[in-house]
């Protein structure tokens, strides 16, 4: 690290709030710290975001069901979706409809609202999005 007053800093830090923090959350975060050095780290996350937001509209837009509506804000770390199909008068389960395709998801219920909505998360690293991604086109291209 350039900023050894920083460096130092960042190590105390790591020592005392990784306590009890598993391996990869502190892999995740000393990933995080080693970015945060880079002069474009900011750019780089709103490029990375930019991306990702347009490859998941790529992909919404195949859907001829429209099963799915995001009701997050473009560029957000995290997608509130809602699930449009119902049976029997109800609207699917979000959260299962995801769990079904190998996508994890946190159910609307655990953030106070109905089980038609979930929310996804776009922090993570490049793979997992990938996979995201992956199961999502799968589960548009179905009839």
């Amino acid at each position: 690290m350039r900023d050894k007053e920083l460096g130092a800093k960042m190590d105390h830090y790591i020592f005392y709030s990784t306590n009890g923090l598993s391996n990869d959350g502190q892999f995740k975060l000393l990933t995080l710290l080693e970015e945060l050095d880079r002069p474009d780290f900011f750019n780089y996350v709103r490029g990375k975001l930019a991306d990702r937001w347009t490859r998941l509209r790529e992909i919404l837009a195949k859907d001829k069901e429209k099963r799915f509506e995001i009701e997050s804000q473009e560029g957000s770390f995290y997608l509130w979706v809602r699930c449009t199909r119902e049976k029997n008068g109800e609207r699917d389960d979000c959260s299962k409809v995801f769990s079904q395709h190998g996508i994890v998801s946190y159910p609307g219920p655990w953030y106070g609202v109905r089980a038609e909505w979930c929310r996804l998360n776009f922090a993570e690293y490049d793979t997992s999005t990938d996979v995201l991604f992956h199961r999502l086109e799968k589960i548009v291209s179905l009839p």
